[in-house]
């Protein structure tokens, strides 16, 4: 029998200005663009400091002593890789789920409610197979709903 070693005590960590500059400068910069006009000086300005400041953020990871971003994890093949696996499933995720109500509303000739109530079966789904259910510790007892229970 294995046994797990215990936490390890962890110090606390400093607020990060450049990540926090950089994520903010980006969101408010993307979210406003097409309000304020793309070329307008806010949303430069923002968009510029937001992009600064995430070019400079790795050379900050690297020196500070409770990093937010562990730069070294991504030199794991395994770790790299599960990253890009991530990443390309939410973006299939995403892809259907922005397209889907267009299909079914044009092309199969549902009406809006229909549509929607159809699409409602997706997050009632990630939401049934998510947390939820690694809270309750079904998943360490082996029991398990089916997959496509929702459609």
């Amino acid at each position: 029998m294995r046994v797990l070693p215990g936490r390890t005590p962890r110090h606390a960590g400093a607020f990060d200005p450049f990540g926090a500059l950089g994520m903010a400068g980006l969101t408010a910069g993307l979210s406003f663009g097409q309000v304020l006009g793309w070329s307008s000086v806010p949303i430069l300005g923002m968009l510029t400091a937001g992009v600064l400041a995430l070019l400079v953020l790795p050379l900050i990871e690297r020196r500070v002593r409770s990093p937010i971003i562990m730069l070294s994890l991504l030199r794991h093949q395994v770790f790299s890789s599960a990253l890009v696996s991530l990443l390309l499933s939410y973006l299939a995720l995403f892809a259907v789920s922005f397209v889907m109500p267009f299909y079914l509303e044009q092309l199969c000739h549902f009406s809006t409610a229909q549509a929607g109530l159809l699409l409602t079966s997706v997050p009632l789904e990630l939401l049934r197979s998510g947390v939820p259910q690694r809270r309750a510790g079904w998943q360490r007892e082996g029991w398990h709903w089916p997959a496509d229970w929702s459609c």
